[in-house]
């Protein structure tokens, strides 16, 4: 190392030098927070000893996020606070809209486990007879030697459909956090290999779903007025 010539000008006639380790520097600690969609603008309102000249606002209407970023430049911790609108799991449970597939028997079973979420509890009894009927008929077609294909096959499924109700009401939050809502259900099925596979549909709970991101989402978006907003 090589030698550092330092020159000192006190002021009056004492000059004190202290020897020892110099404190570290302390760089700043960036934060990271995620939540329910509401968490940005908690923040925002609440944390007061924050500068938002530089902050702005991202917005996912389609991944159903905000997220508020604030400092992160020069000595400033960076702030990243997102907020996501979360799916109810018992709602996801069921696999509405998402063709998962279930054997008579696992249908069965997913709509008595779940019965408390029926806005009707008879309606609930009644379906899971309809079922047990529908794979009672599929079964005796088989065995009587009917070949369930073609134009036999759908003239099956209409006759199905119209003779036993396969429809139904839930009522539950759609979103975490959310008030519970009624939606109509339906079930849908098809038969392959000498069996039905069924599948639950409901386009109720699609456009009220969308409806409902579309209204949480402006309403945070409004308190953020005074900020740059982007839309991704």
């Amino acid at each position: 190392m090589s030698d550092i010539e330092l020159k000192v000008q006190p002021e009056g006639n004492e000059l004190i030098i202290r020897e020892g380790k110099a404190l570290s520097v302390e760089h700043p600690t960036n934060i990271k927070i995620e939540g329910v969609l509401s968490a940005p603008s908690i923040w925002y309102q609440t944390m007061n000893q924050y500068d938002y000249k530089t902050a702005y606002v991202l917005v996912d209407v389609n991944n159903w996020f905000i997220e508020l970023l604030v400092g992160g430049h020069a000595n400033h911790e960076r702030v990243e606070v997102i907020g996501r609108i979360k799916d109810n799991p018992a709602l996801e449970h069921f696999g509405i809209n998402h063709y998962k597939r279930y054997t008579t028997k696992e249908l069965v079973s997913l709509l008595k486990m779940n019965r408390i979420h029926f806005v009707e509890r008879d309606e609930n009894t009644k379906l899971v007879t309809n079922l047990q009927k529908f794979k009672v008929r599929v079964t005796k077609e088989i065995e009587d030697g009917n070949d369930l294909k073609g134009n036999k096959k759908i003239s099956f499924e209409q006759q199905v459909k119209h003779e036993l109700d396969l429809k139904f009401k839930l009522r539950m939050p759609l979103f975490n956090g959310a008030e519970a809502e009624a939606f109509d259900v339906e079930i849908n099925f098809d038969i392959q290999d000498s069996s039905a596979v069924y599948w639950l549909e409901s386009a109720d709970l699609k456009e009220k779903k969308e409806r409902a991101v579309n209204r949480l989402m402006e309403v945070e978006i409004e308190k953020f007025k005074d900020l740059t907003v982007i839309h991704i």
